[in-house]
C-alpha cells in the first residue's frame, strides 16, 4: 500500500535544514519511484 506525503506546512522542504531536504527526496524516492531534487 502507497501513502501519498505531503507537507502541509512546508517545514521539510522550507525548514532550511539539509536533513529534512534529503528524507524529503528520499520519501518521494522511496514510495513514488521518482527522481527529485529541491535543491535551493
Amino acid at each position: 500500500m502507497k501513502i501519498p506525503l505531503f507537507d502541509l506546512d512546508w517545514t521539510l522542504i522550507k525548514g532550511g535544514n539539509k536533513e529534512h531536504l534529503d528524507s524529503f527526496t528520499y520519501s518521494i524516492e522511496k514510495v513514488f519511484n521518482l527522481k527529485t531534487s529541491l535543491k535551493k
